[in-house]
């Protein structure tokens, strides 16, 4: 019994593992490419910029808010 135990246990760090390698994968193929420099500031005449930064300024400060809730 203790044999079989362990080896689901082996077949599923095996799996866990071969998730994780896929992930991975995955994670790196939806980085972008290049240096932010060259988009930095691209949308900056646009009408709806502010709103932008508004926005993403929004997103951060909730993040950091759930961050220090969680220590």
């Amino acid at each position: 019994m203790v044999t079989t135990a362990v080896g689901n246990l082996e077949m599923r760090v095996e799996r866990l593992e071969e998730q994780v390698r896929e992930l991975q994968c995955q994670l790196k193929a939806a980085r972008p490419r290049g240096d932010w420099r060259d988009t930095y500031g691209m949308f900056a005449d646009d009408d709806d910029f502010e709103e932008v930064i508004r926005l993403g300024r929004e997103y951060r400060e909730r993040e950091n808010r759930r961050e220090l809730e969680l220590e």
